[in-house]
């Protein structure tokens, strides 16, 4: 039996690896004014990188909280 690298199952490389294989496949669907709208596993993936690269450039220090909204 193959054992599995621990990095191979974190969130990370998981959603790393879906927006390799199905860049265009649907990975996430949310009802916004009453229309189901639609997120590719790349679309996901873009959006989760440059949300992490706020949170590092900016940091929630001592007595900040990070405050967003996805729209």
């Amino acid at each position: 039996m193959e054992k599995k690298k621990p990095y191979a199952t974190t969130l990370p490389h998981l959603l790393w690896q879906n927006k390799e294989k199905w860049p265009k496949k649907t990975a996430l669907r949310e009802k916004y004014l009453g229309i189901w709208q639609k997120f590719s596993w790349l679309d996901f993936y873009e959006h989760t990188a440059a949300f992490a690269g706020g949170l590092k450039k900016t940091g929630p220090g001592p007595k900040r909280y990070p405050h967003f909204n996805r729209r």
